[in-house]
């Protein structure tokens, strides 16, 4: 075999890892709790996951995370929320110094997403909505502590350790008000 061969295998082998492709059949990405996702983070860098927690909202972010996890990310001292950004991939910015998601998100899971949130914010009162979301994690290389205690995060004011890029919203569960 020619080294311009194997070279081409590897290639596409390392290509397909990030798209979860396998014999132009699509993989079903390893599935985690929010908890067990911080505990395995730097390895499913840019792969497909399923995730399962509570939805966070606030007038700047959109996360999932955990309240109930004592398995804290820690990098170079900085101990990160226990919680992920949340993203829809429907146009990549060519400035970013990510790989773009292998997709895009298509407008049912946009309203599936949006009208969760929408119901958070109409209810009146703290609910607590949990689901499972499929899609492209984005874990930093390499994090830098700021001057501000701050690190190279993902979201609002760069407060989360990892991003997902949504691809579909399952399991949507909206607990009554208290």
């Amino acid at each position: 075999m020619s080294a311009r061969f194997i070279s081409a295998v590897v290639l596409l082998t390392a290509f397909c890892e990030v798209l979860s492709c396998y014999d132009g059949r699509e993989k079903p990405p390893k599935e985690f709790s929010v908890c067990d996702l911080m505990r395995n983070l730097k390895s499913q860098r840019n792969k497909m996951v399923r995730v399962r927690g509570e939805l966070y909202h606030s007038r700047e972010a959109v996360a999932l995370g955990t309240p109930e996890c004592n398995t804290p990310f820690i990098t170079r001292g900085r101990r990160w929320p226990t919680a992920v950004d949340l993203v829809f991939s429907v146009a990549e910015r060519s400035d970013s110094e990510e790989p773009p998601a292998p997709f895009v998100t298509e407008s049912s899971t946009i309203a599936r997403m949006s009208a969760a949130v929408t119901d958070l914010e109409r209810s009146g009162c703290k609910r607590k909505v949990t689901l499972v979301l499929t899609g492209f994690l984005r874990v930093r290389r390499t994090y830098v502590k700021m001057g501000n205690g701050r690190g190279n995060g993902y979201g609002f004011l760069a407060s989360y350790p990892a991003q997902l890029v949504i691809r579909t919203v399952d399991d949507v569960k909206v607990e009554p008000c208290h």
